[in-house]
């Protein structure tokens, strides 16, 4: 997880950067009087191409420390360069090359996200001339309540009995463009611990409150939470993304818990279950194609919310200065996990994706002794990488 390896290494390069402005440099008295006449003297020697060198014993601790932090860039820029090739989740929109993305949404309930999307999708197209299809080809929203997505398919179908009969009453120019698409958003009644759909079938999956209200069940809460998590990653596109907004924020305990016991725990069963389906282990499994053996999926998720919000021992907010005793409290969190395609090579040598021989002694656990998931291949899972974005306010 080295979300914040970026950051620390900048501060490594500062703290070297302000040993030098510190140090004196070769020939230099710390006696004051003679400064001038030193800077003379060192001048002369630069010019003359003979300024002393400093002592070997002085130069080679700092030489191989700047060696290792140079090794670390050159590593940390490799793997950035090797992420800069992925698809992003943002993109510049070209009509010519752009192909239009599917949206799913996982436990619409009776306010669906899915619905003021497609609102804003066709509303941009008046402003920009567009046409919504050409940016997003489907969005499907699920529930699994039959009741709710029934009520759903009903008051879609009068809202779009009402805008037939406005414009048929309008013998004016129609409101709507020429090219106006008819992006709908359709409706389904389906359980997300088993969706119907295939691997890489959607780009981006839109999941809101749907986790945090299933753990309100003590005994097969977590269970079902991991299900879903390991459905909405076997259904992601490769370069698509997963968006979850939940109320554990992992910058609290709580919400980092869950964030291991349930998102992670769900990628991690994802993985598995798709290298026993390659291998051909699972049962009713395809043989895999010859392209899958050559790449491998990584995941990034990324933590985005507020900077906190620090509370006194009575529970009101604290203005001032903050004291050891001060409580921070993080709101919602919006979860962000993009899912990125490397060949199965750089997999196993940029993010520490290991071979190892099932069954052997000591061989499934990592270097400070937590357990590994590995398959029954022996292979393991790469690390997820993890960011943490905050915003003012």
């Amino acid at each position: 997880e080295d979300g914040d390896e970026g950051g620390k290494g900048d501060e490594d390069s500062a703290e070297d950067g302000g040993d030098d402005e510190n140090t004196p440099e070769h020939g230099e008295e710390k006696d004051g009087g003679d400064d001038e006449e030193k800077s003379e003297h060192d001048s002369e020697n630069d010019s003359d191409g003979n300024k002393e060198q400093p002592d070997e014993e002085t130069a080679d601790p700092k030489h191989e420390s700047q060696q290792l932090k140079s090794g670390e860039k050159n590593l940390q820029d490799e793997i950035k360069n090797e992420e800069d090739q992925l698809d992003p989740l943002v993109e510049e929109f070209d009509p010519a090359t752009h192909r239009p993305k599917r949206v799913l949404e996982v436990g619409c309930g009776d306010m669906p996200l899915g619905t003021p999307l497609v609102s804003d999708l066709v509303s941009m197209e008046s402003d920009t001339g567009a046409n919504a299809l050409s940016v997003v080809e489907e969005v499907t929203c699920i529930d699994y309540s039959e009741i709710v997505v029934n009520s759903l398919i009903e008051n879609q179908k009068r809202e779009q009995q009402q805008d037939q009969s406005t414009l048929s009453k309008d013998d004016a120019q129609p409101q709507t463009p020429k090219n106006a698409s008819k992006l709908y958003p359709t409706f389904q009644a389906l359980d997300a611990r088993s969706l119907p759909f295939s691997s890489n079938t959607y780009d981006l999956i839109l999941e809101k409150g749907t986790l945090d209200a299933m753990l309100s069940d003590e005994e097969e809460g977590v269970k079902n939470c991991v299900l879903i998590v390991k459905e909405m990653a076997r259904v992601t596109s490769e370069g698509g993304a997963i968006l979850i907004v939940s109320h554990l924020n992992a910058n609290e305990p709580k919400g980092m818990g869950w964030l291991q016991d349930v998102v992670f725990r769900g990628l991690k069963d994802e993985f598995l279950e798709r290298h026993q389906k390659r291998e051909g282990k699972a049962k009713g499994a395809e043989a895999p194609e010859e392209d899958d053996d050559k790449k491998e999926t990584v995941w990034c998720v990324e933590v985005h919310g507020g900077d906190g919000q620090y509370l006194d021992a009575n529970g009101d907010e604290i203005e001032g200065e903050v004291d050891d005793e001060a409580v921070v409290i993080y709101g919602p969190a919006v979860y962000v996990i993009r899912k990125k395609v490397v060949p199965a090579s750089i997999a196993r040598e940029l993010y520490g994706k290991k071979e190892k021989s099932a069954g052997a002694e000591g061989e499934n656990t990592t270097e400070d002794g937590t357990e590994q998931d590995t398959g029954e291949d022996g292979m393991v899972m790469p690390p997820v990488k993890l960011e943490f974005l905050t915003y003012d306010g």
